[in-house]
Formats: structure tokens, sequence, C-alpha cells
């Protein structure tokens, strides 16, 4: 979703194109579109929240920032290491060839970019190629995703880049508990050049986020970054940016017409996270819980 929400559109030759006529921007815009219910109601989605109300009342914003002057504004590079998971590191190494060449097919039309030499189209071409991107070697491998950063740079006028790297953790995880001492050193040096070489002094890099399930210190495959934030889903804080609560629920179903023992039997399964309610710079109570729900699963 934050891709969706960042990138700028482009056509299959990476020229911009009109925002307004993407699904993005009709996702993410203030517009609002009328339901196949006859027109009684509205449904807009804004900041990941989905607020429904009658039309004959005033339509209102949960959250009113400047982040929407964002949208569609940055060359982004979304990467996902959770099929790279294996028993041994060289079947890793051959994972994370196949996600990075996925990762350069969605920009493939940089080999088509004015704003790139021939040499730098041939490279580009190295990792999108099937057969090529299968005898990348680690040098080639670590430095994938600030090579991509750098011809994204190159092709938006020197606009910097977002950097999502989803399952971060997903390999160390499983590293960790079933590899040898070789192969497991052996990966987290991979995967600390491929984050170190991304994230660490590029300058074309506008910001990155990482997600994963755990904070791996001891790996050390994050130990060489700098100005890191880490944000906790579960912390009141940022709760509040994550899933749905109590009352988007109700309006959820409300709006779906979801007869109410089956909304009861959903919200029994899938409320499972509680955290501290927070209002405004504060937590109110340490014993003041809100049920938080996951959104797909609820969508489901």
């Amino acid at each position: 979703m934050l891709r969706r929400f960042l990138e700028t559109p482009v056509d299959g030759n990476g020229k911009v194109i009109d925002e307004t006529v993407t699904i993005n921007y009709q996702i993410f815009s203030r517009e609002y579109a009328l339901q196949p219910d006859g027109g009684k109601s509205l449904l807009k989605i804004s900041q990941s929240k989905i607020l429904v109300q009658n039309s004959e009342d005033d339509v209102f914003c949960r959250h009113e920032v400047d982040a929407l002057k964002l949208q569609g504004t940055y060359p982004v590079i979304y990467i996902d290491f959770k099929n790279c998971k294996s028993d041994r590191f060289d079947t890793v190494r051959e994972g994370v060839k196949r996600v990075l060449n996925s990762c350069f097919k969605q920009h493939r039309y940089l080999e088509k970019s004015d704003n790139l030499d021939e040499e730098e189209k041939e490279k580009i071409k190295r990792y999108v190629g099937a057969i090529s991107s299968e005898g990348l070697n680690d040098d080639q491998i670590k430095s994938g995703l600030q090579f991509l950063s750098e011809m994204l740079y190159q092709h938006y006028d020197k606009k910097k880049v977002w950097i999502l790297i989803d399952e971060y953790d997903a390999v160390a995880n499983v590293a960790y508990r079933k590899f040898n001492a070789d192969d497991l050193d052996k990966t987290i040096e991979l995967f600390t050049g491929i984050y170190e070489n991304a994230l660490k002094g590029n300058p074309c890099l506008e910001k990155g986020v990482l997600t994963g399930v755990q904070y791996i210190a001891r790996s050390g495959m994050l130990s060489g970054l700098n100005n890191l934030g880490k944000f906790n889903f579960t912390d009141a804080k940022y709760a509040q940016y994550y899933g749905l609560d109590q009352g988007e629920v109700d309006l959820f179903f409300g709006h779906f017409e979801v007869p109410k023992p089956l909304g009861d039997k959903a919200k029994s399964w899938y409320n499972g996270y509680q955290v501290q309610k927070y209002n405004g710079n504060y937590v109110t109570s340490s014993q003041e819980l809100v049920s938080k729900y996951n959104i797909w699963s609820i969508v489901s």
C-alpha cells in the first residue's frame, strides 16, 4: 500500500502519466465514489482508514495532513525476501537472485530511458534477463538495489527514491535455526551487503522502510546503518495507523450489511491485538485498551 501511495505513475516506456486517471489516485485522493447502493452512502478511503456515512451528512476526514501532497510523487523500489527462505546458503542466494530479477522487471522501462547511457542499459539487462540474472555474483547481488536506485534517480531527473523492503528478516529467522555456522555467516554477510549498499550513504535514497517480524540485533545485518527508527505496530502511538479499530469495523460491517451473527463471529476470530489507547500526544491509561483488527482478515 505504501508503494501504491508514493509511486509516480508511468507508462510502459517510463513516461509519467496523468495520475488522476490511475487507480492509485482514486484510492488516495479526496474523491468520493458512490457505492452500488443507489447513492445512499459514500465510501471514503483516506490515510488507510475506511470511513462511511450517509450522503446527506457532512463527509469528514480522520486526518488532515500534508502527506497527501506526496501521493504519486516518488520513484519506488519494492522487494520482498519472503520466498528466499531455505535450509542452506546456496539456495538462499538463488532465491535472492530471483527476487532481484523480479524487482528490476518492475522497472524494465529503464532499458529505453533517454537519461541513461548504453552501458547502464546493458547492466540493467543483466538483472532483468531471466538467464543472465542467474549468473550474478555476490558483489552484483549486494549492489543491485543501490544500482537500481541510481538508475531511477537519473531517469526521474534526480528525484530521490524510496526503497521498501518487506520480510527483511525472513531468511535470517530460518538461518539461525537451521544453518550450519559457515552458511549462517555467508547469509548474514550477503544481506548485510544488500542493506548497507542500498540504505547507507546512498545519495539517491529519499527514505528506506524495512518490515519484518523481529528486530534481529544479534545478526549485525543492520548494524552498519545510520539513523534507524524502530516502529512497532503494537505501540500505542503507532497502532492508530495500523489495522481497524472497533468503530471502523462496525462501520464497515454496517455499510456492507454483514449479518450480526457473522460479524460477531469475525470479531471473535480476528480481534487478536489489544493496544493501549492513544489520545494526541499521550497514552490515556495503561488499563484502557483498544481492539485492533487485521484488515486483510476482516475483508476476507
